[in-house]
């Protein structure tokens, strides 16, 4: 069976867009990520939790819908994300750096060479208001 570029662009979308909105669903409404608020936040801060907890996942739909009908043919290869009313359009990933080792890899050597060679370029983990900085329209 051969599953159209489109249905799997919007069912990518679909997926991204729920991580991004914090994985909340029907059976949880929630967003897991904000099932604990942090010690010490200030005021703004736990107001600004509370209004992303908010964020449904419903908002996704029209852009998946899009993204599987035939108005989205040459839209490929992309990546979206969904927060509240704001789409946004996300850079291609693109390799940083490679380790090669001859005769392949095991976990240890892995953990003994590659991590520690690739680990200069990670990327920080980073918080939505580290990253935006501007609340959810």
């Amino acid at each position: 069976m051969m599953i159209s570029q489109r249905f799997v662009a919007g069912f990518t979308a679909v997926a991204f867009a729920a991580v991004l909105s914090g994985c909340a669903s029907s059976s949880n409404p929630q967003p897991s990520v904000f099932a604990y608020p942090a010690k010490g936040q200030t005021p703004e801060q736990q107001a600004r939790v509370e209004k992303l907890k908010s964020m449904e996942t419903a908002k996704i739909a029209p852009l998946a819908v899009y993204l599987v009908s035939d108005g989205a043919r040459e839209v490929s290869g992309q990546i979206f994300g969904v927060r509240a009313n704001e789409i946004f359009l996300f850079s291609q990933n693109r390799p940083l750096r490679s380790v090669h080792r001859d005769g392949g890899w095991t976990p240890e050597t892995v953990a003994a060479h590659a991590i520690p060679a690739l680990r200069a370029d990670f990327y920080p983990l980073e918080r939505s208001q580290d990253v935006f900085s501007w609340d959810p329209l």
